[in-house]
């Protein structure tokens, strides 16, 4: 998942959420990697 590239979101450039399942016991999935990447950066515009 990733934001959109016109999102108005204060000193955040660009944001990913990762998360990964694995099947146990072909019943339930399970959470196996959950990461979030935020890139910030301060701009000034004139």
């Amino acid at each position: 998942m990733r934001i959109a590239h016109d999102a108005n979101i204060n000193w955040v450039e660009d944001m990913a959420v990762v998360q990964e399942y694995v099947r146990v016991d072909n019943k339930q999935w399970i959470m196996s990697k959950d990461m979030l990447v935020l890139d910030f950066a301060t701009r000034r515009t004139a």
